[in-house]
């Protein structure tokens, strides 16, 4: 289960889910309890992940402020889904880059 979640973990808002299936089906198994147990576990994970974790190593590794990344990840989603979530840093630094460019010159004088 384990194996399956780092591999989903690469698909974004949609692995972790799909992950989380199996898991609560092999916890049903054993109780209904522990099945509600695991869900909450997931959920819990996911949302520290996805609010406290992914945009904190972003901001550190690609120099933006974890609410630019944040809100970011949030425009990319709701433009382009998916897709528009993974390439929204990107497109961001993509964006500063051009902007530092055409701009830094002039202060320079």
């Amino acid at each position: 289960l384990a194996f399956l979640a780092g591999l989903l973990e690469v698909i974004p808002t949609i692995g972790p889910t799909l992950s989380a299936l199996p898991a609560i089906l092999v916890a049903w198994g054993v109780s209904p309890t522990l099945a509600l147990a695991t869900l909450a576990l997931y959920v819990l994970i996911q949302q520290l992940e996805n609010n406290l974790i992914v945009p904190k190593i972003m901001s550190q590794e690609v120099g933006l402020s974890p609410l630019v990344v944040i809100l970011a990840l949030i425009a990319g989603f709701r433009i382009a889904g998916i897709a528009g979530a993974v390439l929204s840093v990107p497109a961001v630094l993509l964006i500063e880059i051009i902007i530092n460019d055409l701009y830094k010159p002039h202060y320079r004088k």
